[in-house]
């Protein structure tokens, strides 16, 4: 009876371990991380023109292509049995106002940074499960005030 207290126990010692190391981390692709965020208070510590020139400025990774860089490297990559439906867009990073897709990065440059809450970055994976295929290159995610 002693054994299988001791077994129960550290099972559940075990448990709340593993639960808990996902929060610590964070790093565990659950939510964004900080580095993949533009608080509204980085944006209200400093005064841009506009998005676009906000974004360069504190993140500037962002902007820069990523992912696949072709067709052919999406085919090997993605899609079923190597065929890719190109849209018009996949050229680029997509820029979202919270579910409104709005364009390239260059959309940007016409939104003023004080009408915008966060700013959020997510990956090709990231994007791709939120909105649908056809974001190889990610998506800056604007949330309204």
């Amino acid at each position: 009876m002693q054994i299988i207290h001791r077994v129960v126990l550290l099972g559940l010692t075990a448990l709340i371990a593993a639960g808990c190391g996902g929060v610590v981390g964070s790093g565990d692709g659950a939510g964004p991380s900080a580095h993949s965020v533009i608080t509204l208070e980085e944006m209200e510590q400093s005064r841009y023109a506009n998005t676009y020139d906000l974004v360069q400025s504190l993140r500037p990774a962002w902007l820069r292509p990523r992912g696949a860089q072709s067709v052919g490297e999406a085919a090997r990559g993605s899609g079923v049995g190597g065929q890719v439906a190109v849209e018009a867009g996949q050229e680029q990073l997509l820029v979202y106002l919270d579910r409104a897709r709005l364009g390239g990065p260059e959309v940007l440059r016409q939104i003023d940074p004080l009408n915008i809450g966060s700013i959020t970055f997510l990956d090709r994976a990231q994007a791709t499960y939120r909105f649908g295929p056809g974001h190889l290159h990610g998506v800056i995610l604007l949330s309204a005030r």
